[in-house]
């Protein structure tokens, strides 16, 4: 990641770092996890959105799709976080490790459900790399199908009991629609 941040002319302090990083099987997975907030954000003001556009020998082009640029995806969008993170690690896959690549944005089921077609429509998808959405109830249901009964009980019952604090009524709020 360090490689990728200095040739897309991020400062080490304040990189973009997927929350998860997953190899298996000649992928790589990079998971974007939301819990109650979304995606939407946009550059800070000493943003150098020049080296996102031209860094990695303007790999930026390579990954999106024509007309998608950095204020387009980044500022008007704001998909900054979730573009940064694209434009990374699909070097890294490409570069280094010479791997599929996929970002998955994991959220609740209720939030943004078409941000795979809003994010999707801006960047180039082939058989190497992708982006998908994935909710947290999903994995859920995975974990409660398929999951071996000695480890399953602790993750449901998270799920279960995970809240969100206090609604405006103090009622207190469920995290997963399960």
């Amino acid at each position: 990641m360090v490689e990728a941040r200095e040739e897309f002319g991020e400062k080490s302090n304040q990189g973009s770092e997927p929350d998860l990083i997953i190899e298996a099987k000649g992928n790589i997975y990079f998971i974007e996890a939301k819990l109650d907030s979304g995606n939407k954000g946009g550059p800070g003001k000493s943003t150098n959105k020049k080296k996102y556009e031209t860094g990695g020998n303007n790999w930026f082009g390579e990954v999106f799709k024509s007309g998608a640029d950095f204020d387009k995806v980044a500022v008007t969008e704001r998909f900054y976080e979730l573009m940064r993170l694209w434009l990374l690690g699909t070097w890294i896959a490409n570069e280094y490790l010479h791997r599929n690549f996929f970002l998955i944005n994991l959220v609740m089921s209720r939030k943004e459900r078409d941000i795979e077609d809003l994010f999707g429509r801006h960047v180039h998808y082939n058989e190497t790399r992708a982006f998908k959405r994935l909710s947290w109830e999903q994995i859920y249901s995975l974990i409660e199908r398929q999951a071996p009964l000695d480890g399953r009980k602790e993750i449901v019952e998270y799920f279960h009991g995970k809240t969100l604090g206090y609604n405006s009524s103090g009622d207190l709020q469920r995290a997963f629609s399960i």
